[in-house]
């Protein structure tokens, strides 16, 4: 087993540090892929639709490794720290944060609050701006299948009236 010394705790917390940062970075990529996503969609562009949903499947797999990593650092820097039942939160660790990196991980937390919170927003408007243009092709169609039938109908009795007429 790895002895627990300062440098071991300041090694980690500074790479916590690293990834929350790196977590923030793609947080912030997150919201603009739904951003983009959002335009398309009220854009009526939907042949790259596809595409944008793959970037933004792929800046969440990438996020995912990085929520990874921060909560195997947590569970190490609270096992070091010998705190039993349960992860510290990021805010429970800042007293047992090394000095130099303190401003850091302050700095870095409301950042990070605010980006989730942000993203949260953009994933209901998005979810909204998609579900209202579902409704208008819905619509849309609805209104084709419609005027199909009635053309059709109205080419039979043209048909049969020509038929009528012939006799």
């Amino acid at each position: 087993m790895t002895a627990i010394t300062p440098s071991f705790l300041s090694d980690h917390f500074a790479a916590l540090v690293g990834v929350l940062s790196r977590e923030l970075t793609m947080l912030e990529r997150l919201a603009f892929k739904l951003t983009e996503a959002q335009l398309l969609v009220r854009a009526d562009e939907f042949r790259f639709l596809g595409a944008m949903i793959d970037e933004i499947d792929a800046v969440e797999e990438d996020l995912g490794t990085f929520e990874v990593a921060r909560a195997m650092l947590v569970a190490d820097i609270t096992l070091a720290l010998g705190i039993r039942g349960g992860d510290l939160s990021l805010r429970e660790l800042i007293p047992y944060a090394p000095t130099d990196l303190l401003d850091h991980l302050v700095g870095l937390l409301p950042w990070l609050a605010e980006r989730i919170e942000e993203l949260d927003g953009l994933r209901r408007d998005g979810s909204d701006v998609i579900v209202a243009r579902i409704d208008e092709l819905r619509l849309a169609v609805d209104d084709l299948q419609r005027r199909g039938q009635d053309q059709s109908g109205a080419r039979r009795g043209y048909a049969g009236e020509s038929a009528a007429r012939a006799r």
